[in-house]
């Protein structure tokens, strides 16, 4: 399901992200291929974003919908 959260970090929106972690928006929500925020914010290659929801506490090891585990800074930094 769609949060607002992914939703604003999918297109980039950090004012956005701010309001909704400090309303206490989850950040471990993700979409139907088990994508949380920060895997958006990484694959657009938002580093203001990452660094944000780093310091929020997100998981940076996500199993996605095939059950693999994506390392986040692997695939942000190529």
């Amino acid at each position: 399901m769609w949060t607002a959260l992914l939703n604003a970090a999918k297109n980039g929106y950090i004012e956005i992200c701010k309001v909704l972690l400090d309303a206490g928006a989850n950040i471990e929500d993700s979409d139907v291929a088990s994508w949380t925020p920060l895997c958006w914010a990484v694959y657009k290659k938002r580093e203001d974003i990452v660094r944000l929801f780093i310091e929020k506490g997100a998981s940076v090891n996500v199993i996605d919908e095939v059950r693999q585990i994506i390392f986040l800074f692997q695939s942000y930094l190529k």
